[in-house]
C-alpha cells in the first residue's frame, strides 16, 4: 500500500503544479487515506463522527511521529518530535503521539462545521468489493466501497 500511497499522492502533486488534477486521482487518494480512518492506524478518528482521511507516520526508532488528516472543510497536520533527535519512546508512533492531539484540535475546531460527506464526483461510481479478491461483494459479505470510472 506504502508504493501505491506514494504513487498517488505524487500524481496528486503534480497535478496541483500543472493545475492538472484528475478527478480519478482525487477521488482514489481519498479512498486510500480513509482506509487508514476505517481500518487502520487512524481508527481512532472515527470518535469524530465524521469522514476523516488521513495517515499515520512514525520515523525509524521511534523518533518522530505524525498524522496528517483532514475532512471537508479543515486539514490538519500534527507533529511530534524534539528539536534535537531522541526516541520518543518504545512503541511511540503516529497513532499514539500526534493522532490524539488531532482529534483533540478537531473535536473543537469541527464544533461550529456540520458533519459532511464529500459528494462522489460525477463519472465515479462506488461499488462494494471483496478485500480477499477484489471481485464485487454481495450484500451480506463484508466489504469495501472502492470507487470505479
Amino acid at each position: 500500500m506504502r508504493a501505491i500511497l506514494i504513487l498517488l499522492a505524487s500524481t496528486l502533486l503534480l497535478g496541483l503544479i500543472t493545475g492538472e488534477v484528475t478527478t480519478q486521482a482525487r477521488v482514489d487518494f481519498n479512498t486510500l487515506v480513509r482506509g487508514v480512518i476505517e481500518r487502520g492506524t487512524g481508527a481512532r478518528a472515527r470518535s469524530l463522527g465524521r469522514a476523516v482521511f488521513g495517515k499515520t507516520g512514525t520515523t525509524n526508532d521511534e523518533k518522530d511521529a505524525w498524522f496528517i488528516g483532514y475532512t471537508t472543510d479543515i486539514v490538519c497536520g500534527v507533529y511530534v518530535g524534539f528539536d534535537q533527535p531522541r526516541t520518543l519512546g518504545p512503541k511511540e508512533q503516529g497513532a499514539t503521539a500526534a493522532l490524539p492531539i488531532f482529534i483533540d484540535f478537531m473535536k473543537e475546531a469541527l464544533k461550529q462545521a456540520p458533519a459532511q460527506n464529500p459528494a462522489t464526483p460525477a463519472g465515479i461510481v462506488m461499488a462494494r468489493v471483496r478485500e480477499s479478491d477484489g471481485a464485487l461483494a454481495e450484500a451480506s459479505e463484508n466489504a469495501l466501497s472502492m470507487p470505479f470510472k
